[in-house]
């Protein structure tokens, strides 16, 4: 397939850049999302990518959160691809958005690779949703040595509040 060519899909789709309140949250979105972390992502890199619409609703399917980071950084207007689904469908692709998410993994020594670079650079690790902290701690469960003089040092408040995360319920608790 060709640049010029457009794939046909299932779900008629359209493009647009809208004000952000001609959008809003699903009401039966059952995932909670870290709105921090997305918003620092939005000041550090800007708003990328577009969040995902019923149309005949305005109920945003993929990118809540995404939409509620935006507006806490002023932003006025956001790109959007309007789905011509049913409510039906739109359950459908809101569920799937939020399960394909958790059931992804990471190749841990890619990840520890591209966080090790990043880090080197100038703003280092800002805007990524990864600390210095959570670097070293995965090197160290890599059992891979790191160079003291790059070393991360967490910060006190990432020594004190290790989080925890269940591998098959994807349950948070911290300690420290």
């Amino acid at each position: 397939m060709s640049d010029e060519q457009v794939q046909e899909t299932k779900a008629k789709q359209r493009y647009a850049v809208v004000g952000i309140n001609k959008v809003q949250e699903h009401p039966k979105n059952p995932r909670i999302g870290d709105v921090a972390k997305i918003e620092k992502s939005i000041k550090a890199n800007d708003f990328y990518g577009a969040v995902v619409v019923q149309k005949s609703t305005g109920y945003i399917l993929a990118g809540n959160h995404r939409w509620k980071a935006a507006q806490k950084t002023g932003l006025k207007r956001i790109p959007v691809i309007y789905l011509d689904i049913d409510d039906e469908a739109a359950t459908r692709v809101l569920l799937a958005d939020n399960r394909t998410s958790d059931k992804s993994k990471y190749d841990q020594d890619a990840l520890l690779a591209i966080l090790r670079d990043t880090a080197e650079h100038e703003t280092g690790l800002e805007g990524t949703g990864y600390t210095d902290g959570d670097l070293a701690r995965l090197a160290a469960s890599l059992d891979v040595p790191v160079d003291i003089d790059k070393a991360p040092v967490p910060s006190h408040d990432e020594r004190s509040k290790i989080v925890h995360k269940c591998p098959n319920c994807h349950y948070e608790w911290q300690s420290g």
